[in-house]
């Protein structure tokens, strides 16, 4: 009998342990360019600074002419009603030193955009969350205050990850 005690015990150990460790957090560079398309002015500013209990980071490659479309889909995401409380992140990382996106921008043929866009000039972010990256280098999650990854999707492309974020935020806040 104590021997089937023991060994339950180890075992709840074990898989408590494994539980923790699949916990993941979103690690973010020191500081970051952020670029206000708005006024075309670059500033560097502290990560942790940026406030939101809640904050999706989207890594988005803005020297592919397709992919900046998905800039336009996060700001009407972060003007959405439903994403009040939400502070919408786009790290742009670039091949061409973010000249496509700057062109774009000032010819006024990006759109409108408001948000202001979190350059990763040295790909910081990109190394330090390489594992959850995918090999198509997309990555969109929702996290808390602190980083703690609560979902990943891309809530502007699918409906049911969209409600799932909102159905955490609720849930988290309460």
């Amino acid at each position: 009998m104590s021997k089937v005690l023991i060994l339950s015990t180890i075992i709840l150990v074990f898989f408590s342990c494994t539980n923790q460790a699949e916990i993941e957090n979103v690690k973010v560079p020191e500081k970051i360019v952020s670029y206000n398309t708005e006024t075309l002015k670059e500033e560097e500013v502290e990560m942790e600074s940026i406030a939101g209990d809640f904050k999706i980071y989207t890594l988005i490659d803005v020297s592919c002419a397709t992919c900046l479309i998905n800039i336009e889909k996060w700001d009407a995401f972060a003007h959405e009603k439903e994403a009040n409380g939400l502070t919408v992140l786009p790290i742009c990382y670039s091949k061409d030193n973010f000249e496509l996106l700057k062109y774009l921008v000032e010819s006024d043929k990006l759109g409108n955009v408001s948000i202001p866009l979190y350059l990763d000039t040295n790909n910081t972010f990109m190394h330090q969350n390489d594992s959850l990256i995918s090999e198509h280098g997309k990555f969109t999650a929702l996290t808390d205050t602190y980083g703690k990854i609560l979902a990943k999707g891309d809530p502007t492309e699918d409906s049911d990850v969209k409600k799932k974020y909102l159905k955490l935020i609720i849930h988290e806040s309460e």
